[in-house]
Formats: structure tokens, C-alpha cells, sequence
């Protein structure tokens, strides 16, 4: 038995399935993470007016199947197509490092509505913003928080004392260190205290993207987004390292 449901969904994966049908993995709001079969999709007439494409906004229909078990589509119609992402590569990975960490960070059936509405936010950013980073930087900061992993910045993770002008970053530690605190760790980044408090302004849901920051602190900035997401996802991002 099935239960038919309405979501509101970004597609983040797809997989083709035959020559007409595919796979397709969206990150919606009402149900998280969420995997279905498009039976047909490919064909010049469907329920789902064409074939699915990465990154387009849908309201879904589909019969809800017990776990384990794909998803059947029954009907789509398209929202928002984020077609600004396909004029600029970079734009487009940036997309898909999101969709990476949606993909390795969440589960089927767990909906986080806050992380979808960033997630929505962002991509309507990288498609049509004048500097897309700003959105990305936010994104990551803000996932971080919805996830349950904001890092603690604002003073030392391991005894609370307020940091120098530089202090050193450890994912392991769960945010910054003091010096002295730092020494039990493996290779922790040292960063300047400014940077930290831009990443902790950014991870404050619903703090608007910032201008682009200078040079040394964008580097530092990703350097430590990198460590955060390279210790969640116990490898190293694949999307991200495609980014200038």
C-alpha cells in the first residue's frame, strides 16, 4: 500500500533509469531527503512536462513507499528552473558542492524546512546575484547550525578564554582554540580572530550574505569551511575542490 503526497522539492541527484525514465533525489520540504522513480520522464508527453534537471524547484506528487524503497513520481510541475546557474561553471559547481552536502549530511525521510528554505535562498543567489561566494559562504555557515554542527567561535571550544588576534581552528575540537588548548591537537589552522567572527555573523540564521570579504580572510574563510566539511563528510569535498 502507498500513500499518496505533495512536496515541494529542489532536484540534487539524478540517475536515468531506461531510456525513458529516471531516478531523481530532491531535497523538499515537507519530507527532507527524498528519492523517487520518474517512469517516463523522458518522453515528450508526461505528467512531468520533460525530463528532470539538476538544481530546478518542483511541487511534487508522489506515492510514498515503505523504507527502503523508491519513491513513485506521479506528477511534477515546475517552480523555478535556476536556469541563471547554467550560464557560469563556477556558478553551477557552486550548486552542486550545496547538493553535496545535502546529499552526505541528511537523511531520507528527515525534513529540516529552515535548511531547505537556505538551500532555495542560496540557489536563487547563485543564479541571479551580481557575486554568487557570498551566498555559498553563507550557505555553508548556515548548514552548519541547521545540522547541528555550528562550531564554537566566539571564545576558546576547550576552556572559554577570549582569543588573541589569531587562534587556531580544530573541527575535532569543535570550533576555535586557544594556544595553549591547541597543543593536544593534529595540525589545527591558525587563522585571524576577524575571520571568526565573520564565519560566526554568518552562521546566524537569517544573516543576509556580506559583501566579499578581502582577499586573506575569503582564504581563510574557505580554509576553514573546507576542515568543518572534510571531518563531516570523512573525505574530502568533491565540488568544492573544482572552485577557484
Amino acid at each position: 500500500m502507498s500513500t499518496p503526497r505533495t512536496a515541494s522539492g529542489v532536484v540534487i541527484r539524478l540517475v536515468d533509469y531506461s531510456e525513458t525514465s529516471q531516478v531523481v533525489t530532491f531535497w523538499t520540504r515537507e519530507a527532507g531527503r527524498l528519492t523517487g522513480i520518474a517512469k517516463g520522464s523522458k518522453r515528450a508527453k508526461t505528467a512531468f512536462h520533460g525530463p528532470f534537471d539538476l538544481f530546478a524547484l518542483h511541487r511534487l506528487n508522489y506515492r510514498e513507499k515503505p523504507a527502503g524503497q523508491l519513491h513513485l513520481l506521479t506528477a511534477a510541475d515546475l517552480l523555478d528552473a535556476h536556469a541563471g546557474l547554467r550560464a557560469d561553471p563556477v556558478r553551477l559547481i557552486a550548486a552542486g558542492w550545496c547538493a553535496e552536502i545535502l546529499l552526505g549530511l541528511t537523511a531520507d525521510g528527515l525534513p529540516i524546512p529552515a535548511l531547505f528554505d537556505l538551500f532555495t535562498q542560496t540557489l536563487a543567489g547563485l543564479a541571479g546575484a551580481p557575486a554568487w561566494e557570498p551566498w555559498l559562504f553563507r550557505f555553508e555557515a548556515q548548514a552548519l547550525s541547521h545540522l547541528g554542527h555550528r562550531p564554537r567561535l566566539s571564545a576558546c571550544a576547550a576552556c572559554g578564554s577570549a582569543h588573541g588576534p589569531t587562534a587556531l581552528y580544530s573541527p575535532r575540537a569543535g570550533g576555535a582554540l586557544c594556544d595553549r588548548c591547541a597543543r593536544v591537537e593534529t595540525a589545527p589552522l591558525r587563522v585571524r580572530a576577524e575571520t571568526l567572527r565573520l564565519l560566526d555573523g554568518l552562521a546566524e540564521p537569517p544573516a543576509p550574505p556580506p559583501p566579499p570579504p578581502p582577499a586573506p580572510l575569503r582564504q581563510e574563510l574557505r580554509a576553514v569551511l573546507r576542515s568543518a566539511y572534510t571531518d563531516l563528510l570523512e573525505r574530502p569535498p568533491v565540488a568544492l575542490e573544482m572552485l577557484p
